[in-house]
C-alpha cells in the first residue's frame, strides 16, 4: 500500500517593514517600501490605502508598495498619518495593515534625523545634512560633567554625512 503525503507551508499576513515615523520638511519628497511577503515562495502582493485621509500628491504604487509624496513647500506642518494595507496571493489572502506617521515641518525649519547602527564595539551614526557643514561628534559619561571631543571634525561632501564613536 502507497501513501502519499503533501506538505503545504502555510500562508503567512504581510510584514511591513521600517514602521519608525518619518520627518520631512515642507517642499522636500520622501518615498518608501512598506511591506514585503516573508512566505517561501514569496507571493505577490497587492497595496492600497487603509482607512482615512490620503495627503494631497502622496501616492502608493499598487504592485511595490512603496508609498512617494512630493510635498508642497505651503503645506501646513502636522503630522499626517497614512494608512497603507497589503494583501498576499495566497490561499486564503491574508492582510495585513500598518499607519506611518509622516511628520511635516515648516520649509524654513531645519529638521537633522539621527540613525544609529550598532556594529561590534562601534557606534555608527549616520544623518541628513548639506555639503559643506561641520560638525564635531561629542559624548559624556553622564548627566553631570563636560562633554568631550570624539574624534575629528567631520565635514559633509554630500547630502547625508557619518561618523563613528570608537
Amino acid at each position: 500500500e502507497t501513501v502519499v503525503f503533501t506538505v503545504r507551508e502555510v500562508n503567512t499576513s504581510p510584514v511591513f517593514l521600517d514602521t519608525r515615523p518619518r520627518y520631512i520638511r515642507a517642499g522636500d519628497s520622501i518615498s518608501f517600501p512598506t511591506a514585503v511577503d516573508t512566505d517561501l515562495p514569496a507571493q505577490p502582493l497587492a497595496f492600497r490605502f487603509g482607512a482615512g485621509a490620503v495627503p494631497a500628491g502622496l501616492t502608493l504604487d499598487p504592485v511595490t508598495g512603496v508609498v512617494a509624496w512630493n510635498i508642497s513647500a505651503s503645506l501646513s506642518p502636522g503630522v499626517y498619518p497614512v494608512s497603507v494595507v497589503a494583501t498576499d496571493g495566497g490561499q486564503p489572502a491574508l492582510s495585513s495593515g500598518f499607519s506611518y506617521q509622516i511628520h511635516v515641518y515648516a520649509a524654513a525649519d531645519r529638521v537633522i534625523v539621527l540613525e544609529a547602527e550598532v556594529a561590534g564595539a562601534q557606534v555608527l551614526l549616520k544623518w541628513n545634512s548639506v555639503a559643506g557643514e561641520s560638525f564635531q561628534l561629542e559624548t559624556k559619561s553622564g548627566l553631570d560633567g563636560a562633554w568631550q571631543a570624539v574624534g575629528a571634525v567631520v565635514t559633509a561632501t554630500g547630502a547625508t554625512v557619518q561618523a563613528v564613536d570608537p
